[in-house]
């Protein structure tokens, strides 16, 4: 198994760098559910980060690339489950990284995810306000 940084993910989807894209796309492929790639959940957080901010990417269209993520099977998602959760939540017009970090919390026994973030405690069963 082999850890892919964001910069690996980023190439092969935007194809914005062709000399970048061709070994990206060389790592991503070489992937498989034997030896898969895992993708940390920083590096989800990064991901989406750079797919909106830097590349203008819509809501629709980042969750359809994180659907292709999550179901491709020579990919490992850290905490799938939650990063699927989290994208539910995304997809009403929630932020992913609260809506992921309220869900990891609870899978490890938080009761609740302490926060100043008003709209995160509206939004999200995972929130309170402190």
């Amino acid at each position: 198994m082999i850890n892919l940084d964001t910069n690996i993910l980023l190439r092969y989807i935007v194809q914005d760098d062709s000399g970048q894209l061709s070994r990206a796309a060389k790592i991503i492929e070489s992937c498989t559910e034997e030896e898969p790639g895992f993708i940390v959940n920083g590096m989800v957080f990064e991901f989406l980060w750079a797919l909106e901010s830097a590349y203008g990417f819509s809501r629709q269209e980042i969750a359809e690339v994180m659907d292709i993520i999550l179901t491709a099977p020579e990919l490992i998602v850290e905490h799938k489950e939650c990063v699927w959760s989290a994208l539910k939540a995304y997809r009403t017009n929630v932020d992913f990284t609260d809506a992921l970090i309220g869900q990891v919390g609870a899978k490890y026994g938080c009761t609740t995810t302490k926060t100043f973030d008003k709209k995160a405690a509206k939004n999200l069963p995972q929130f309170t306000l402190a």
